[in-house]
């Protein structure tokens, strides 16, 4: 398939576009300043792993039961609000583990506690085989779960997960201990599931991050530690663990947070001067080009790295990008790009974000260009969304792939038909409410949805301008959510908070900007309620109204 054609798409400049009110760069730098402060939201799956830690015999985090206690939803499961049954059932299944095998406070409370879950493991277990949204290490971590069940005689229905097993074996395969124990791999982010751990932890301790986590996994950080007593190791995870005694997915992922907030807020242009961000860009990336979620992550990722590079090429069009560009081969697979060398499957945003970071040279990358795009049209469902496998929303993947496809250089013919029926899967799947998402719309889904058809009107494609006056309301109204779903994908659901929020501003802002451009006249009003609204939230919580929901940051 090739992309070289002189009917390259057009791309509208709308750096013209209406000045931004000043609140908005005011929450915007707000953002910014709060970057790398707190850890992403917390996670049943990782505060039952760190609710079985001891130590000479007493639990060290007995907090993490009560809030496991408190935190199991109506249907006796754990896990995120929005139902994904891979979450669910890890999640689950780790609670009940946690609850069942450690002696505590709680009572008949946590025997009633572990019923409620081993009967919906029972009755709703097996539906992650039916859903297209796998977590990570999900094959090597169940097994491993299900035998300290059976060990703890919980009643669950075992049968229904043996093919995991051989699952958790050719996972294996691609890292075989002898690499695993020698060089870093993605691996070390789900040790918990490597069933010889205690027999190799010694000789992982030379990975261990100066911070003293493990591959900057919580669970993985608590799973070496149990098998080898690291103070470094205990000392970070009481480092992490919230007040209300609960512990987030990872931590750090300073690079992954900066990185995606300042791709929303350039998006919506709300960055006063992306030019200071070009040096630290150029350090990030250094001379390979390969870029971790972390500096104290040990294995780079595509991802990460071609969002590098996409940034970099917007805040200095003029930079030689070029040993920068060629490091991204390294996960070149012969029909796309991987993850992370040896990577099981790979995933749709990298490889979208790859093929837009090329585009900067398309002579030189035309076969990776072609290869990766053949990918990436390929992955479009019938119905005209794509779903990534880093976040359980279509909205999600269908931003990215957008904000690629729509990159200057990419062959109208080509790309025309499948932005179309992306353009109609949104239409059709937007509520009555004007917003999107589920349940009744979330604004992270909305923000999504918002970035979409902003990147596909700069590429010409006609947005009624009352799409972006529905969404300019209905996020100035959730703004200050103190709380939201969790829709992005590790080993059980979380969310990166301050990702999320300049999701929310970025797309907020390119709504109220679009509407006045298409319907002057109808947006006066909401400029007014921006004022009105977000000043005083920056002003403190003290002069804001008791109505308003605060912003927790």
């Amino acid at each position: 398939m090739s992309t070289h054609h002189s009917d390259v798409l057009a791309h509208e400049d709308h750096q013209s576009a209406p000045a931004h009110p000043t609140a908005l760069f005011d929450r915007a730098q707000k953002i910014l300043d709060d970057l790398g402060k707190s850890p992403v939201a917390s996670s049943a799956y990782t505060t039952a792993v760190a609710a079985r830690l001891r130590k000479d015999g007493e639990l060290l985090f007995p907090a993490a039961r009560q809030w496991l206690l408190g935190h199991q939803l109506p249907d006796g499961s754990w896990g995120g609000v929005i139902k994904m049954p891979y979450d669910r059932t890890l999640s689950t299944l780790a609670a009940v583990v946690a609850l069942a095998g450690e002696s505590g406070p709680g009572g008949p409370r946590v025997q009633q506690a572990v019923d409620n879950g081993c009967r919906y493991l029972r009755e709703y277990g097996g539906e992650w085989r039916h859903h297209y949204a796998e977590t990570c290490a999900f094959e090597t971590i169940v097994p491993q779960l299900l035998a300290e069940a059976r060990t703890l005689g919980l009643q669950l229905p075992y049968q229904d997960f043996a093919d995991l097993e051989e699952a958790r074996a050719a996972k294996l395969r691609l890292i075989p201990l002898e690499r695993l124990v020698s060089e870093p791999t993605s691996l070390l982010f789900s040790l918990e599931g490597v069933p010889q751990l205690p027999d190799i932890a010694p000789q992982l301790t030379r990975f261990l991050s100066p911070n003293g986590t493990m591959g900057n996994s919580i669970a993985s950080t608590a799973a070496y530690y149990s098998a080898t007593g690291n103070p470094q190791s205990l000392q970070f995870l009481q480092s992490v663990q919230a007040e209300d005694g609960s512990f987030p997915e990872f931590h750090p992922a300073e690079l992954l947070e900066k990185l995606w907030v300042l791709h929303h807020l350039h998006r919506a242009r709300l960055l006063r001067d992306p030019s200071q961000y070009v040096t630290w860009l150029r350090e990030v990336l250094g001379e390979t080009g390969l870029v971790a979620f972390s500096p104290s992550f040990p294995a780079p990722d595509s991802d990460n790295s071609s969002m590098s590079l996409v940034l970099l090429h917007g805040f200095a069009p003029a930079y030689d990008s070029s040993k920068q560009l060629h490091g991204l081969l390294a996960f070149e697979n012969p029909t796309n790009f991987a993850d992370y060398p040896y990577a099981r499957q790979t995933s749709l945003t990298p490889n979208a974000r790859v093929l837009q970071a090329l585009l900067k040279q398309p002579d030189r990358y035309r076969p990776q260009i072609d290869k990766v795009l053949q990918y990436v049209l390929g992955e479009q469902h019938a119905d005209g969304k794509w779903c990534d496998y880093w976040n359980v929303s279509p909205h999600y993947g269908t931003a990215h792939v957008a904000f690629s496809l729509t990159t200057p250089g990419l062959s109208r013919s080509i790309i025309a038909e499948p932005l179309n029926k992306a353009y109609q899967w949104l239409m059709r799947s937007q509520h009555r409410s004007g917003v999107w998402g589920f349940g009744d719309g979330t604004p992270e889904e909305t923000a999504y949805a918002v970035l979409t058809l902003d990147a596909m009107a700069d590429a010409g494609m006609p947005v009624d301008h009352r799409v972006w006056n529905n969404a300019a309301v209905y996020l100035r109204e959730h703004l200050d959510d103190p709380s939201h779903p969790s829709l992005w994908i590790g080993k059980a659901l979380y969310s990166p908070n301050l990702i999320v929020r300049s999701g929310w501003l970025a797309a907020y802002a390119i709504a109220l900007a679009r509407a006045a451009e298409n319907a002057a006249d109808n947006v006066s009003t909401l400029l007014d309620d921006v004022r009105a609204h977000v000043q005083p939230t920056l002003r403190g919580a003290g002069s804001a109204p008791e109505s308003q929901r605060q912003d927790p940051r």
